[in-house]
């Protein structure tokens, strides 16, 4: 039976680099998250090497705090076997969890270091019970929710899944869904996905005239609502921070700190008031524009950083609380006592007894001896035992007992010390050392190499349409098999009759997804099975909460998982395949990389405008007010328009609730048609937006063209993007 009594959350602070991690542990944090040398989401932080974050690890774990390593990027597929080698050291220092985005991490980590705790980044998305049931089946011990949820929608995860809850509190929120953001990574090659993040979204963009931060949020304050997330059922409570100073995260811990203990104190259902002096401690060490407390009332108005204003940088009043902060935690961490007894007899080794929490140790040393000249007086061996100088240990108290005109090395009596306080640490380490685990094979059915079909040179080639005239159009493409219609139309004009129109026209109906799903929305699996009751033969899958709908439904076989679900290397595929029938490539890889993948079920993605951002904010909102107030208004498009002039497209979904921000430029592989049969997907896709009628039929006359054999066509496309079909991430 699931356990849902309500337990005190654990402080969790970022730990951009050792010295960030003592400092919260001196303010208070019962654990951190922190990156090694690769594969963190924070690829610039001042991240430890191997020895270094081995050694951060030993020292959490001789004060009784917790370290949860980051290995939350997506990984390559020529990274994947890097990947046990990199996390083993980790490993058998007992690292309490490793965060994880990419599901073929996850799949690997699981089968290679089966008692190894598994966290799910919040890059994964995770928005509703049925993902959070998936991940759950996966083995994942804790899901870093997406930030965008709610405390209704918390508790409801929590009470219907068997398994631990994080939630950030306080620092920077991203506008974007974490994880499904690619505006740094298209715009400029630094992928987010990587922990490069360029961070285009701070910038300052034009829309209807009016100059603002409309991608900004502000930063998270959520001191307030400790013990709503308590009652919720939030098993870890999160603050951002890795890439800021070690005095703000410091000073932040301190403070939440204080109000969690306060809040357990409190019954369920009590609250805690904060003192207007720790409120603007908060605000003093960083903020952007003022705070927010987010979505977690599910009220997303004033959460933009409009102005975009750090409203106490500079000022003596901030800087006074960092120095404050610095002084009070920004140091090594306090020694630990111990109580030793020291025995110095004649003629005998030398003895010392330590007394550590928890146990206790005796080591021996060099035979003690009678005093030639001077002899060694009590006072004197006690103050070089105590000489512990920058170990994490100090003798509180130490008793000698000796004769009287002993003499022993200076060196002996402290390799005495060295020995003792060695075996102290080796003894209160030794519950957090794991054997090197033995490897298991790889599953033989798991091929590494292209394989590709026996089809000639034809690819079959897909739709996916939001409006009825890209729909008209497409209904008249030749090459098009099969045409996946966006949600929102299926709602304004009938899935019933739009699937019978596809079928009419010689087509395979599909029904594509919302971009996000969540349980505010409505969509059940029961949903999913009616569509496929009016006539959807295919589902296109883009979030884990839809996908799991899908297999909940039985539709496993006729899903489709878009390029969001990251199949980014041949684990994260097999994985995937488990809930889905094909695959799509992810569009931060290049040909030279898409060659490693086994495309047998991979459809890859020829033309479309790329979604950058899916973000519950929506500026046109901001700007002129709810949309839903305006029926024309609905599910319209606005454009954005940053500092070179360049315009993106911001598309409302307003039966859903969420805008998507698209590339201003289309991707088009059209003159990539040859490289494009050589790799051979499975299928390949054109996914239509913005289009108009014209626009849309002049895109399949040339992709028609370009990649039926002989072809010819007199359309151009004067601007487009081959997006990372060339030139990848890093």
């Amino acid at each position: 039976m699931k356990d849902t009594a309500i337990v005190k959350p654990e402080l969790l602070a970022p730990a951009g680099s050792v010295e960030m991690m003592k400092a919260v542990f001196n303010a208070g944090a019962d654990a951190v998250y922190i990156g090694g040398s690769r594969f963190s989401a924070r690829a610039y932080a001042d991240n430890p090497g191997t020895d270094a974050l081995r050694d951060a690890i030993d020292l959490a774990h001789l004060y009784g705090k917790k370290v949860h390593m980051a290995v939350n990027t997506l990984f390559k597929e020529n990274e994947m076997g890097e990947l046990y080698d990199y996390v083993l050291p980790y490993y058998t220092a007992d690292v309490d969890a490793v965060l994880v985005q990419d599901m073929g991490v996850l799949s690997f980590l699981r089968r290679e270091f089966p008692d190894l705790p598994l966290h799910a980044s919040t890059q994964m998305s995770v928005t509703g019970t049925a993902g959070a049931a998936l991940l759950a089946e996966l083995g994942v011990r804790r899901i870093v929710l997406a930030r965008e949820l709610s405390i209704d929608e918390i508790r409801a995860i929590r009470e219907a899944v068997d398994i631990e809850l994080e939630v950030f509190i306080h620092g920077a929120l991203c506008a974007c869904y974490s994880g499904r953001c690619l505006m740094s990574s298209i715009l400029g090659g630094r992928s987010g996905n990587r922990g490069r993040c360029a961070q285009p979204c701070r910038l300052p963009y034009e829309l209807d005239g009016d100059k603002g931060y409309y991608l900004s949020p502000k930063d998270l304050c959520n001191v307030d609502h400790l013990g709503r997330l308590r009652d919720a059922g939030v098993s870890s409570c999160k603050i951002e921070g890795r890439m800021k100073q070690p005095s703000y995260a410091a000073g932040v811990t301190a403070i939440y700190r204080k109000y969690l203990d306060l809040t357990d104190l409190a019954p369920a259902g009590g609250k805690v008031r904060v003192s207007e002096e720790d409120r603007r401690k908060l605000f003093l060490l960083f903020n952007r524009d003022g705070f927010t407390d987010g979505y977690l009332k599910n009220d997303k108005n004033d959460m933009l950083a409009v102005l975009n204003r750090k409203l106490t940088e500079g000022s003596g009043d901030a800087e006074s609380v960092h120095a404050q902060m610095k002084d009070l935690y920004v140091h090594e961490m306090e020694q630990i006592p111990l109580q030793g007894r020291a025995v110095f007899s004649t003629g005998d080794p030398a003895s010392l007894t330590v007394q550590y929490p928890g146990g206790k140790v005796t080591v021996n040393g060099e035979t003690v001896q009678k005093a030639a000249t001077r002899p060694h007086g009590r006072e004197e061996l006690s103050e070089r035992l105590s000489k512990t100088g920058g170990e994490e240990f100090c003798f509180s108290k130490i008793d000698i007992i000796a004769d009287d005109g002993i003499f022993l090395p200076v060196r002996a009596v402290n390799a005495l010390r060295r020995q003792a306080l060695a075996e102290v640490k080796q003894e209160m380490l030794r519950g957090f050392r794991r054997p090197v685990p033995v490897r298991e094979k790889p599953d033989a059915g798991m091929n590494r190499t292209r394989e590709k079909q026996g089809r000639g040179s034809y690819i079959p080639m897909d739709a996916v349409v939001r409006s009825k005239a890209q729909l008209a159009v497409c209904l008249g493409g030749d090459s098009i098999e099969r045409i996946y219609v966006e949600y929102p139309l299926l709602l304004e004009e009938g899935a019933e009759n739009i699937f019978n129109d596809i079928r009419k026209h010689g087509k395979i109906p599909c029904a594509a997804l919302p971009m996000r799903v969540r349980g505010k929305d409505h969509l059940t699996a029961e949903t999913f099975t009616t569509l496929a009751g009016q006539g959807a033969e295919r589902f296109l899958a883009r979030d884990l909460e839809g996908l799991a709908l899908l297999v909940e439904a039985g539709l496993k076989e006729c899903t489709d998982a878009d390029a969001s679900l990251y199949a980014m290397n041949q684990e994260a595929q097999a994985l995937i395949g488990r809930y889905a029938a094909e695959d799509t490539v992810p569009y931060e890889l290049n040909r030279s990389e898409i060659v490693r993948r086994n495309l047998t079920h991979s459809t890859l993605q020829i033309y479309g405008y790329l979604p950058l951002m899916i973000t519950e904010q929506c500026p046109y909102a901001l700007r002129h007010g709810c949309a839903k107030q305006n029926k024309n208004a609905l599910n319209g498009y606005a454009e954005l328009t940053d500092r070179k002039g360049v315009d993106f497209i911001l598309k409302r979904e307003c039966a859903f609730c969420y805008n998507i921000l698209y590339n201003s430029l289309p991707l088009s592989l059209h003159n990539e048609a040859d490289a494009v049969r050589y790799l051979h997907p499975y299928r390949l896709r054109t996914v239509f937006t913005v289009e108009n009628e014209q626009g849309c039929a002049n895109a399949v006359r040339l992709l028609d063209s370009c990649f039926t054999e002989g072809g010819k066509t007199d359309t151009v496309l004067k601007k487009y993007t081959k997006g990372h079909f060339a030139r990848g991430v890093e």
